[in-house]
């Protein structure tokens, strides 16, 4: 009788010490959907799974609803089911990769002047753009085998456009 006295008075002993470190292990192990999942361990309070979150994110994020932010950026989001989508930014806030709980993805490389060069998805279908010293595209096309070309005036004007399907439109 007096072990199982001991017992219950030990297990009512709060330590948070204890009770931080297992959040530690929660955020090394758990995966997306995170909100789901967090839950899942028994983690009701918003407050200890925005310790959980940062743990994995870092702490300069900003947490709103169910969607997460780090510069500014959308870098994770999760609806109540379970479906969520993950976001990675370069340096200067453009969207490189993202991914979804579908593993669906698509990375994306930008020029010098942050302006979209490529893209690839999950399906293997590529896009990529050529442009000119002032940022207007003047040639693209994709995987597929379709491409358009384009030639402006001085003033940043269309004036040609041609693409693989035969359609041109000359206003040289």
């Amino acid at each position: 009788m007096k072990r199982l006295i001991r017992k219950i008075l030990r297990e009512g002993k709060y330590s948070p010490e204890r009770f931080f470190r297992k959040l530690d292990r929660i955020s090394m192990s758990v995966d997306p959907p995170y909100y789901i999942n967090i839950r899942d361990w028994g983690i009701k309070n918003e407050d200890h799974m925005d310790y959980i979150l940062k743990k994995i994110y870092g702490d300069n994020i900003k947490i709103s609803g169910r969607s997460i932010y780090k510069n500014g950026n959308e870098i994770y989001w999760e609806n109540y089911i379970g479906y969520w989508k993950e976001w990675e930014y370069d340096d200067h806030g453009n969207n490189i990769y993202h991914v979804d709980s579908d593993e669906k993805w698509v990375k994306k490389k930008y020029n010098e002047n942050d302006q979209l060069i490529f893209s690839v998805n999950s399906t293997d279908f590529w896009k990529k753009w050529e442009r000119d010293n002032n940022g207007n595209v003047i040639y693209w096309k994709n995987s597929r085998g379709y491409w358009s070309k384009y030639e402006y005036d001085e003033d940043g004007e269309l004036e040609y456009e041609e693409d693989s399907d035969g359609y041109i439109d000359d206003n040289r």
